[in-house]
């Protein structure tokens, strides 16, 4: 159980990686070129010195929470499946 367990752990945490990967790309190359006035819903403090950087970085913080929730929901999947395999290698 405790395999299993840490494998699941390791799934949720690559894919929360990934994800976060995934975000910062997105934020560099679609978002950072956006002029200041489209982020009207973001909070954007009125003294930051690196614009780019700060939309990459809240787009990667962003799309990480994402890539927990569906790393969350695969290593459940990962762990049900591991205990149904052990199920029915005990009935067998």
């Amino acid at each position: 159980m405790l395999i299993v367990t840490l494998r699941a752990f390791l799934i949720t945490m690559i894919i929360a990686f990934a994800t976060g990967i995934i975000g910062l790309i997105y934020g560099r190359l679609f978002l950072a070129n956006n002029p200041i006035k489209s982020f009207d819903n973001w909070f954007i403090p009125e003294n930051i010195i690196n614009f780019k950087d700060f939309i990459t970085v809240g787009s990667m913080h962003n799309f990480s929470y994402a890539g927990g929730l569906i790393g969350l929901i695969a290593g459940i999947l990962y762990s049900t499946s591991q205990k149904k395999k052990r199920l029915e290698l005990a009935v067998s």
